[in-house]
């Protein structure tokens, strides 16, 4: 039970060992991470939520920098959870841990 962070990354592959092969975040190349920072945020950078003893969460983000076509894209995209919550302004990814999910987008 606690806060995790969620973060849309740029590959739709959760084969490797940690889900390296989903890249990182989606159009985060030469942008910073984090809301507190005010430099602005990566397009595929989501709220914390938080799971549940059972292994459940229920989240809904809206992401303002993404498009459909960004997602479903030659390379397609994954939503990758990490272990920890996002500080919101650590480089790369919040500080929040190894990644402990991940799904495809389809």
């Amino acid at each position: 039970e606690g806060w995790h962070a969620i973060h849309v990354h740029e590959t739709a592959d959760c084969s490797s060992e940690g889900f390296k092969s989903a890249g990182g975040h989606a159009k985060g190349h030469h942008q910073h991470h984090g809301f507190v920072e005010g430099k602005g945020l990566h397009a595929g950078d989501m709220p914390n939520v938080w799971a549940h003893e059972d292994g459940t969460v229920r989240a809904q983000a809206f992401l303002h920098n993404l498009e459909l076509t960004d997602l479903v894209d030659e390379d397609g995209a994954a939503v990758i959870m990490h272990e920890s919550a996002d500080d919101y302004k650590s480089q790369p990814s919040g500080s929040a841990g190894a990644r402990i999910a991940c799904g495809i987008i389809k």
